[in-house]
């Protein structure tokens, strides 16, 4: 099949002016959103002297001040869990991930939507388009799924250029004695290499063996994003203003000292509290849920 040079051809072959004009346009946009829904980025530019409507050239990026990790971090300690970069509601968040933390320092809360995502892949796709990928090629992810961000814009990418799908599409559909493939694959006692020859040869063995580990496993990795979905949603749980935490049975004496002491005013804020178990915050959790006293949470 012969396929365009370009993954948009529509915008990669803009003459180079309209190029600019359209991306001065959609700059200046995304700075008004941001100025007028994230309290954060709002509060910089204010620091800055910098305003969304100073953008009349691309020359003019150099206005906009940068953010830094270090400003990040700070936020999100301020104001757990994602701090007040949030430019719209968390209930619109599908996803929620973390940086890797492999700098020793604390990993970093993102929430995303489904827009964010559809950027994140869309951005992929130029760049995977333009290393030569098609969708009849086949794709192995070498790196271990979880909440790190890592790859998974990729991920996204190659599903939405076609080229993860197709073996899992065709073993959803090739059916060996009235079950399909995918269904014989999650079965423990069944590998791949158990399956007839022409079916066996429609990929490599790698990605054979990659498909079939997604398929046995897909119930712990729902199961898993779930309990991490759940573990979000209680960290938001709010401790109410002068609760006494001496009544809750079951916490041990030190914790209770370290709680009234430091006054956390949620469950993600006592979690971080040197010494407090996730026994500990899981029996403040019911606790206070027993009691009715917990407030309204972010759907994430």
């Amino acid at each position: 099949m012969i396929y365009s040079e370009y993954w948009n051809p529509k915008n990669e072959t803009l003459p180079r002016e309209e190029l600019q004009a359209l991306q001065l346009l959609k700059l200046r946009r995304f700075c008004e959103w941001t100025y007028a829904n994230s309290p954060f980025h709002r509060r910089r530019f204010e620091a800055a002297g910098f305003q969304p409507e100073q953008l009349k050239t691309l020359n003019d990026l150099r206005r906009i001040p940068c953010m830094t990790r270090e400003e990040w971090m700070e936020s999100l300690v301020e104001k757990p869990l994602f701090g007040d970069l949030l430019a719209t509601d968390p209930v619109n968040a599908i996803r929620y991930h973390l940086t890797s933390g492999t700098t020793g320092r604390t990993p970093i809360r993102v929430l995303d939507s489904t827009k964010d995502w559809d950027w994140i892949s869309e951005m992929w796709c130029y760049g995977l388009w333009g290393f030569g990928l098609r969708p009849e090629d086949i794709v192995y992810f070498a790196f271990g799924y979880g909440s790190f961000i890592g790859f998974w814009g990729a991920h996204y990418a190659c599903e939405k250029m076609g080229l993860l799908e197709e073996l899992r599409t065709m073993a959803a559909t090739t059916f060996l004695d009235g079950v399909s493939t995918a269904q014989l694959l999650k079965r423990p006692e069944v590998n791949w290499s158990d399956l007839p020859p022409h079916v066996v040869s429609t990929a490599p063995p790698e990605v054979w063996e990659l498909l079939t580990t997604e398929l046995k496993y897909e119930g712990y990795v729902l199961k898993q994003s779930e309990q991490n979905r759940l573990l979000a949603r209680r960290n938001q749980q709010s401790i109410p203003d002068g609760f006494d935490f001496g009544l809750v049975a079951g916490l041990r004496a030190e914790t209770r000292q370290k709680l009234a002491a430091v006054r956390p005013t949620s469950l993600g804020q006592a979690a971080r509290i040197s010494g407090i178990t996730p026994a500990d915050i899981s029996i403040l959790s019911i606790w206070l849920s027993r009691k009715g006293l917990r407030s309204t949470e972010s759907v994430i």
